[in-house]
This record gives structure tokens, sequence and C-alpha cells, in this order.
């Protein structure tokens, strides 16, 4: 574990059904992975809310399981109902926690203007993971009920507001992922999955036309083929066709394994440029629209070349590589 991220706590693709391979972890991407950190990491969060109620457990957060108890005692929930979802921020450090396992952890009206609201708070984070309690479900979306109910267009604003956030965030899937709850997944710049898990989108089996959103994320981040195949048929895929199709960019083999994993994303991620991260993101994303901004793009490395950041960052390099020569 690097001495920075000790401070920071002290501070696309043909889609087909086939049965899936004995599953083991892997990566939709090449990669070398780095070994997971055997040492256990806290990361407490700041007070959100001062609701008194039972505070979640690793053993209810199984991809959290990583993480130490001391972190648990921090979390609170977004908002005063039943089934809020838990979040909070800390030292560059952001977690969303979704907490109603029973009903696969749907979201409802209350649920979605919290996490509108807590986007707003993440000004000073670095990584955002979300999550769910259980081990079956990440999120099956929004609920059917409030979606014909309100015929407003909360959810897609809410989600339209993460898929922007100027930070890394991390979809870390417990369990298979269902309707609306594949968008919130696709928001995220990364998505951590388990094997044995599924998904399927059921909005042409209930009548639904998806909104403009979705439709615009499913095409940008898995191509028009596997958007057109999970929009248009309503089928079920296996955790091999959503990391072969890119839904999944890693699948692991258990909860401890994903939560492990984590843990080295987190660390890696607290060691680059926020500044860096924040404007590749966005021309990343307007890449994939179609509307670069090439002047824009330009000025951002122009700029970056001229960083104190980068010139410290380049010197502490230089320092490391001269104290591994010497030895």
């Amino acid at each position: 574990m690097s001495e920075a991220f000790r401070h920071r706590q002290a501070k696309h693709a043909r889609v087909d059904t086939k049965p899936s391979k004995p599953c083991k972890t892997q990566h939709s991407y090449s990669t070398q992975q780095r070994s997971p950190p055997q040492a256990r990491l806290t990361f407490p969060l700041a007070i959100i809310s001062v609701r008194s109620m039972p505070i979640p457990s690793p053993d209810q957060c199984p991809t959290l399981c990583a993480l130490s108890a001391d972190y648990f005692q921090a979390l609170k929930p977004l908002h005063a109902g039943e089934g809020a979802p838990w979040g909070g921020v800390h030292q560059g450090l952001a977690l969303l926690v979704l907490a109603r396992p029973e009903q696969h952890n749907r979201l409802d009206p209350a649920d979605v203007d919290a996490m509108q609201t807590f986007w707003g708070r993440l000004q000073d984070a670095s990584v955002l993971v979300i999550t769910a309690m259980g081990n079956q479900t990440f999120s099956s979306g929004y609920t059917i009920e409030a979606i014909v109910q309100n015929l407003d267009d909360r959810f897609e604003q809410m989600l339209d507001g993460l898929e922007s956030l100027p930070l890394l965030s991390i979809a870390a899937l417990n369990g298979s992922v269902y309707g609306g709850g594949t968008d919130l997944a696709l928001c995220c710049d990364l998505r951590l999955g388990l094997c044995a898990s599924r998904m399927f989108m059921p909005a042409a089996r209930f009548g639904l036309h998806y909104y403009p959103g979705g439709l615009r994320r499913y095409v940008q981040r898995l191509g028009l083929s596997a958007a057109s195949m999970l929009m248009l048929t309503a089928q079920t895929i296996d955790d091999a066709c959503m990391l072969r199709i890119g839904f999944l960019h890693e699948r692991h083999e258990s909860h401890q394994a994903l939560s492990q994993r984590l843990t080295v994303l987190i660390e890696a991620q607290m060691a680059n440029d926020a500044a860096v991260v924040a404007a590749m993101k966005r021309d990343l994303a307007s890449l994939a629209a179609n509307r670069f901004d090439h002047a824009a793009a330009r000025e951002s490395f122009v700029s970056s070349l001229q960083s104190p950041s980068l010139a410290q960052r380049l010197k502490a390099a230089g320092e490391r590589r001269s104290k591994k020569s010497a030895r």
C-alpha cells in the first residue's frame, strides 16, 4: 500500500447466450492484475443525515467485506424513509449503498431525490463506489408504480447527474441487475461483477419505451448490436455475456475477491491527479457522443504540461527510480 494512500486514510461485440465456461476472475480488457492488498482498509465516511437506525454490517454489504468495521460505523442514511440508501464522503472517498435487498434494491422517488442531492456533495471526492446490500441483486431500478404514477423524469435526471460527475465512479455489483439498475451501473465508469450473475432489460416486455438517456448510454457503452438485443428482446444474459459485451469490466469468483480488487482500484485512483481525471473523463464522454471539443482537449493537455502537479509527480517518480537503482 502506498504511503500516499495511508496518508489519505489518516487524512463492444457479438451477443449470444451460450452456457458459460467455469468462471474465474476475468477482465473485459487486457491488463496485468495487481495483487490485492492483504491489509483491511478503513474508509470512514462523513455524516450525511442524523436518523437513528441500525448501521449496515459487512455481512449485509458483501462487496465491502474487505473494509474494516470502523467504516460501517460512519455510514448514514440519505433520507428518513424506510430503506433509504446509505452514503457519505470522507477525504476523497465516496460511497453509496442501496438498502432494500428484500425488494431487489429497487429505488423509490425519495431515494432518487436524495441521490441527486448526494451527487452535489461530492466536489472533494476522487472516487465514488456504488453497491448494495445482500448477495442476490444489485438493483432492479426505479419502482414501476412510481414510473406510472409520477410520469416525470427525475430518475433519468439523477442518472444523468451521476454519469456527468467529474470523478471516477465504480459500480460494485453484489449480484444480478435488472431494468433501471442496469442503467445505474452503466452510468459508472467501471463495473465489477460476479460469476453466476445475470442481467436483463424488461422495458419492451412491460410496454415501456425507455427514456432517451438510457438508450444513449446502452448504445454508447455496449454498441448498437448488444443494445438492440437487450432492449428489443428483453432476454436475460449471463455473466460471461455481460463481460463479453462490455457491461462488466471484470467478473470475480466471490464477493471477497471483488472487494479486495475494489480496494486495489481505490488505492490506485487516490494516487491519480483529480483534475486530469475529470478533464479526460469529460473528453472521453464527448468523443463517445460525437461532440468532441478538440480545442478544449488541447487546452487541457497544454495546461497539464505546465502544471506544478506534473512537475512534482515527475520529480517524485525520478527520485523513486534513483532509490531503486542505488539498492
